[in-house]
């Protein structure tokens, strides 16, 4: 599965894109609110996981997330309007202003949200018109005995399943590349990593991927990063005040 990382948090890509069709909000926006608005009093703690309410350039947001190793991985974000509304009125009424130093930044995520939300409900709303056609249709055959009517749905819905699947992911593609486009536009990056997590699990403990460096700096459950050469850069002279420097071969695979 591939995952992206944003300035303090990760996510898994495919659910930053299912939360962004659902609930309008994608995880990098969420990650500002999270980093620079003011933090609202009600963080929970339930099932292992974190939530956490933040208010920024006059939004309020609840986001699910959840400590893995060394990383906060998010889970959803979303709007909560009864929140916003008690909260907005109390930070009025305490002459609260809003966080001007990133509202710029947070506009623009708000702004490519709403329209990439926008796109996929229309696209997602067609699929599923198309879709209830055909049931219907299928509903509406009279040669057709309970049995094999009831056949023929299981196999309808599979393929609608399977056809939602390959719809989506152009859009998660086109959506994710237009989300990096807007992070260097304002000088940040998501670094993102496809689908190494399940394979690197797999490997056995002698390869070559496995290196002592790799283990001290992934603990157990947390996904193999991978960086941008500045970042990369950045992280290896840390390390190299610790343990000295890595290998060139073991440098050329971490930032590959």
């Amino acid at each position: 599965m591939s995952r992206e990382r944003f300035g303090s948090y990760s996510w898994a890509a495919d659910n930053n894109q299912a939360n962004l069709e659902k609930h309008g909000w994608s995880f990098q926006s969420a990650s500002i609110a999270l980093d620079h608005g003011r933090p609202v009093p009600g963080n929970t703690r339930t099932d292992g996981r974190d939530e956490h309410i933040a208010s920024l350039n006059g939004e309020t947001i609840k986001v699910v997330s959840e400590r893995r190793g060394g990383d906060t991985q998010i889970i959803s974000a979303h709007k909560n309007r009864d929140l916003a509304k008690e909260y907005d009125a109390k930070a009025a009424e305490q002459g609260v202003t809003k966080n001007a130093e990133h509202n710029a930044d947070f506009s623009g995520w708000r702004r490519l949200d709403k329209e990439q939300h926008r796109r996929a409900s229309k696209a997602v709303n067609e699929v599923r018109q198309t879709q209830e056609a055909e049931r219907q249709a299928l509903d509406q055959r009279a040669d057709l005995s309970p049995e094999h009517r009831a056949q023929l749905q299981g196999q309808q819905a599979d393929q609608h399943k399977q056809q939602a699947q390959q719809d989506r992911q152009p859009r998660l593609e086109h959506d994710a590349k237009e989300r990096e486009q807007l992070a260097r536009q304002q000088g940040r990056q998501v670094e993102r990593q496809e689908g190494r997590a399940q394979q690197s699990e797999q490997q056995p403990t002698s390869s070559r991927e496995a290196k002592p460096e790799q283990s001290q700096a992934q603990p157990d459950g947390q996904p193999p990063r991978r960086f941008d050469p500045q970042a990369r850069r950045e992280r290896l002279t840390q390390e190299a005040e610790e343990r000295g420097p890595p290998t060139h071969d073991h440098d050329h695979k971490r930032g590959r």
